[in-house]
């Protein structure tokens, strides 16, 4: 049985966020092109809180999270 973690949605949105952030930054170091060279299933994957692909596209529009996460690595260095 999967266990269920309910959040509120901006913690939802930042636990995504957060996650699509370390999977920009693992593909831009394996010299691919970290700002649009991923998908909603790595990120899920990547979630610290498990997550499926499904609720990676409930909260965040796809060039949504692509400008969230650009404006995060901008903001980071």
């Amino acid at each position: 049985m999967t266990i269920r973690h309910r959040l509120a949605p901006e913690e939802r949105r930042e636990v995504i966020l957060v996650a699509a952030v370390r999977v920009a930054m693992a593909t831009m170091a394996r010299g691919e092109d970290g700002e649009f060279g991923w998908t909603r299933n790595q990120v899920a994957d990547a979630c610290q809180i498990p997550t499926s692909p499904d609720t990676v596209k409930f909260y965040w529009r796809q060039p949504e999270l692509r400008a969230a996460v650009r404006e995060r690595l901008a903001a980071v260095g």
